[in-house]
C-alpha cells in the first residue's frame, strides 16, 4: 500500500508537469506567430546560450573566467526577459503568458526537491490512501446529516447533566462536526466518547472519518479488538504482509478506537494502550475513543495512568439517552437478523 500510493500520486505529479510544460509551448507557438519581435529576442537567448555554453566548455578557461561568463548571460538574459515581458504587456498578454506555471512551486511538479519527496506528493499519497481506506472498509461511512436527534428525548435530563438528552446530543453533534471541519486550520485535540450501548459514539466517530478522510487526511479506524488481537499478533509473531503495526497505529494522521473494552483483556493490552495514547499526544497526534466502559471501569480495566491520560488530557464526551437500535428495532426501522 505505502508504495502504491506513491506510485499513483507521482503519476498525478508527472501529469501535473507535462500540461504545464504542453500549455507553456502552446503559448509559445502563438505568441511568435502574432509578435514576430518576441521570437527574435527568443531566438537570440537560445543563440547567445548555446555560445557561452560553448565557450565554458574550452580548457582554457580559468573557473574565475566561466564563472564571468555565466554572470554576463545571466544579465542580458534578465534584460532580453524583461523586454519580451514588455511587449507582451503591450500586447494585452499576461507579462508571465510565457511560464511553466506548476502547480507546485517547491518542486515545479518533480515530486522530489532536495533528494526528498516533495509535500505536494506526500498530499497527494495521504489522498490517494484515504480513497482506498474508504473502499476497503467493512462499514459504512455516514453523513453527520444522517444522525437524528428524533430519538433522544427533549425532555428528559439525565443525571449530572444540565440539559436534556436531546439537547446534549446535539451539543456533542454540533462538536463533532466542528471537530472535523476545522481538523486541519487547528490543532487536533483527542476525543473520548462514553456512554450506554446503541447512543451513537460509533456512528458520530464514522462521521468523522468520513469528513477528515474527504480532506485527504490519513485516518486509521479500527475496532478495539482488532486493534490489539492483530497488534499482540504482529508483537509475537513475524508480521504478516498488510498486517496492522505499531507505527502504523502510531504514524496515522488520526486514529479511531471503537468499543474499547470489547478486546480480550491479558497483560498485552494495558501497556500497548498506554503506549499508543502516550506516544499520540507526545506528538501532537489526535486520537479518537469511543467505550461504553465509565471512567471508574477504564481505571478499574486498564490503571490509572490510562483513566489519568484519557481523562485529563482528552475531551470527554458522555453521551445520553436510551438505546437508538433499540427503538429502531421496536419501531421496525430495522429487520431482526
Amino acid at each position: 500500500m505505502a508504495e502504491g500510493k506513491y506510485t499513483a500520486a507521482q503519476k498525478v505529479v508527472d501529469g501535473r508537469r507535462q500540461k504545464a510544460i504542453a500549455q507553456a509551448a502552446s503559448h509559445a507557438a502563438q505568441i511568435e506567430q502574432s509578435i514576430p519581435q518576441i521570437r527574435n529576442l527568443r531566438a537570440a537567448k537560445k543563440r547567445r546560450f548555446a555560445t557561452v555554453s560553448m565557450e565554458i566548455l574550452r580548457a582554457d578557461l580559468t573557473a574565475a573566467q566561466k564563472k564571468e561568463r555565466l554572470l554576463d548571460m545571466q544579465k542580458e538574459s534578465e534584460v532580453l526577459d524583461q523586454t519580451i515581458e514588455e511587449l507582451l504587456l503591450r500586447n494585452g498578454y499576461p507579462a508571465d503568458f510565457l511560464e511553466e506555471k506548476f502547480v507546485c512551486p517547491i518542486c515545479n511538479d518533480t515530486g522530489f526537491t532536495n533528494g526528498n519527496r516533495c509535500v505536494c506528493l506526500e498530499e497527494l499519497a495521504r489522498e490517494y490512501a484515504s480513497k482506498e481506506f474508504i473502499k476497503t472498509l467493512q462499514v459504512r461511512l455516514p453523513y453527520f446529516s444522517e444522525f437524528s436527534l428524533d430519538y433522544y428525548s427533549p425532555t428528559h435530563v439525565s443525571r449530572g447533566k444540565t440539559r436534556t438528552d436531546r439537547e446534549q446530543m446535539d451539543f456533542i453533534k454540533q462538536t463533532c462536526m466542528e471537530y472535523a471541519k476545522n481538523f486541519t486550520a487547528n490543532p487536533p485535540t483527542s476525543l473520548f466518547f462514553t456512554g450506554a450501548t446503541g447512543l451513537g459514539k460509533t456512528f458520530l466517530s464514522l462521521a468523522i472519518a468520513r469528513a477528515v478522510l474527504e480532506q485527504g487526511i490519513e485516518v486509521l479506524y479500527v475496532s478495539s479488538l482488532d486493534l490489539f488481537r492483530e497488534l499482540q499478533d504482529d508483537y509475537y509473531n513475524a508480521a504478516k504482509k498488510d498486517a496492522l503495526t505499531l507505527d502504523r497505529v502510531l504514524s496515522a494522521r488520526l486514529l479511531i478506537i471503537d468499543d474499547l473494552g470489547s478486546e480480550y483483556l491479558n497483560q498485552f493490552v494495558p501497556s500497548c494502550l498506554f503506549n499508543i495514547i502516550e506516544s499520540r499526544l507526545n506528538h501532537g497526534m489526535p486520537t479518537i475513543i469511543n467505550s461504553n466502559l465509565s471512567g471508574m471501569e477504564i481505571e478499574k480495566r486498564y490503571a490509572k495512568r490510562v483513566y489519568s491520560r484519557i481523562f485529563t488530557l482528552y475531551r470527554v464526551y458522555p453521551f445520553v439517552g436510551s438505546d437508538v437500535r433499540a427503538q429502531k428495532l421496536k419501531n421496525g426501522e430495522i429487520a431482526v437478523e
